[in-house]
């Protein structure tokens, strides 16, 4: 059995200008299958909050009127045609009943989402935008899937809202792996990721010993987020793992903050060269694992202290007077 765990928290920058959360986050068994998904409303558009909310629900509405078999039969470009069909329908819909005039890109949004199969050993996963799909097969290290290429610093991403712009959709036998965790650019910049863009080890260690075995995990994600990764960023953060179930959870809820100090296994990636980002015939089924994910600045994104700035004032006030004091002293 195969157990899920979400969690969103508002970023301080939100909190800050009285702004909604962006994100949204789902995790629910329907039809048969296990969905999690999360997205992040963009922050320039107005209505980014309501999009992701939006496509998470459409992409909810589509695996639960499509069998597994009918994803099998169908080529996997047509599979990321069918859910933004359902998107746009929804959007279209809810736009229909406001009492005001909106545009799609209004609701943009980005977003990832990860399906499981227990019965038929199978799973499928997509992306769009920044989102982070982490991958931990029983063997070999992770994958991290996302629709930013390694190599691109640019803050600009894409969106669900972008017609032109397809999900990079992935499929593979859930037996191989350990586990999965989804999660929007607010968890990466915060410090999910590694410097070289490779999902951190460490914390992959904490969330996928602890989560089973505790006895409250969405308690328990919550806090480790708040303790170990909010404090890097202003953004907003979601996320959602996905973990065998265990039987006997017995560890309390409130757990120490991870540290550099406790002997975690080393990480070294196989890949050191990524491939780009790949044109929508180019995706494919994954018995290998390729990396497609953004690097990240490790810079903390607080607001800067203005102390740098008195203290440079204070000092010109200061070396200004000493002067003058000096050259009164030699006309004399």
């Amino acid at each position: 059995m195969w157990a899920a765990t979400r969690t969103r928290i508002t970023g301080y920058s939100h909190v800050q200008e009285s702004l909604p959360c962006q994100d949204y986050a789902e995790s629910q068994v329907i039809s048969g299958c296990m969905l999690c998904a999360v997205a992040d409303g963009a922050s320039t558009a107005p209505l980014g909050e309501v999009g992701a909310s939006i496509a998470v629900e459409s992409v909810k509405n589509y695996f639960k009127n499509t069998s597994v078999a009918e994803i099998e039969s169908k080529a996997l470009e047509q599979v990321s045609k069918e859910i933004k069909q359902d998107f746009f329908r929804f959007l279209n819909r809810k736009m229909e009943i406001l009492p005001y005039p909106t545009r799609h890109i209004d609701y943009a949004t980005t977003i990832a989402f990860i399906t499981l199969w227990e019965e038929q050993d199978y799973f499928l996963c997509g992306v769009i935008g920044d989102c982070m799909i982490g991958l931990f097969p029983t063997e070999g290290g992770p994958a991290v899937l996302s629709g930013m290429d390694a190599t691109d610093r640019s803050p600009h991403t894409s969106f669900i809202t972008d017609p032109n712009i397809p999900f990079l959709i992935f499929e593979g036998n859930l037996s191989k792996y350990r586990g999965f965790v989804l999660s929007t650019d607010g968890c990466a910049k915060g410090g999910i990721l590694s410097f070289d863009g490779h999902f951190d080890m460490e914390v992959a260690q904490i969330l996928f010993d602890y989560l089973p075995k505790t006895q409250n995990p969405e308690i328990w994600l919550s806090q480790f987020i708040e303790q170990n990764i909010s404090i890097f960023t202003s953004d907003d953060l979601s996320m959602c793992v996905i973990y065998p179930e265990f039987e006997h959870r017995t560890i309390p809820v409130i757990e120490p903050k991870h540290t550099s100090t406790q002997k975690l296994p080393k990480h070294e990636p196989k890949n050191k060269t990524r491939e780009k980002y790949p044109s929508l015939s180019l995706t494919f089924k994954m018995p290998k694992y390729t990396f497609f994910q953004r690097i990240v600045s490790k810079q903390a994104t607080k607001p800067k202290s203005v102390l740098p700035g008195v203290a440079k004032d204070l000092i010109t006030i200061v070396l200004k007077t000493a002067v003058s004091k000096i050259r009164s002293h030699r006309s004399r």
